[in-house]
């Protein structure tokens, strides 16, 4: 196993990932408040992570070491050669929902994910995502994670500053071609549940 320490890698960023998604959110709450009622969880999710990238890649362009990935399938950033962020509404579990396409199982399960170069296929890829009160009117909690599949392998909770979490591990193989067959997913280890709509940004 190679020891890989996430947080050090991201502290420099952790303000401005946060920053972001807080922007991103409070938009959405600004320009669709109004008529949020009538939205869709999912549609809800679609607009505030399109409001979070943007936000992130005006932020983002601060840093040198910060690059968006044009062309990939997800809108991802290459932090510093080592990481690959991209943003995500979570679950209460702190993993994400999305429709188990090829791709998507591929991408969650860390494997190499077949006709997208851009998607470099040994870094690990990580979460910035926040999770939304039960209406949706603010955000509970706001955690960068890193997950394999449907198992939450290390999270760090940066709502406030001044958060920690601990290392995680990374296995030295390389990553492995997307299996045929689509796999039940595993419970999280996480405690809580989140009964939203299962394929949301």
């Amino acid at each position: 196993m190679t020891h890989f320490d996430g947080n050090s890698i991201l502290q420099q960023y952790l303000a401005a990932i946060r920053d972001a998604i807080q922007r991103g959110f409070a938009e959405y709450a600004s320009l669709y408040g109004h008529v949020s009622v009538v939205h869709h969880p999912r549609s809800r999710a679609t607009v505030i992570h399109d409001h979070i990238v943007a936000r992130a890649k005006e932020i983002f362009d601060e840093f040198p070491g910060i690059h968006f990935l044009s062309g990939a399938p997800r809108n991802l950033f290459d932090v510093d050669g080592k990481i690959v962020l991209q943003f995500k509404k979570l679950r209460r579990t702190l993993l994400s929902s999305n429709y188990p396409t090829q791709l998507a199982l591929a991408f969650e399960r860390q494997q190499r994910v077949d006709g997208f170069p851009e998607i470099p296929p040994k870094l690990p890829r990580l979460a910035a995502g926040y999770v939304p009160s039960r209406d949706f009117t603010s955000i509970d909690g706001i955690y960068v994670t890193f997950a394999e599949g449907k198992r939450l392998k290390w999270f760090l909770d940066i709502t406030n500053e001044g958060d920690q979490a601990l290392p995680f591990q990374l296995p030295e193989t390389p990553p492995q071609d997307a299996p045929t067959k689509r796999a039940q997913p595993k419970r999280a280890e996480r405690p809580g549940s989140d009964s939203s709509a299962a394929d949301q940004s």
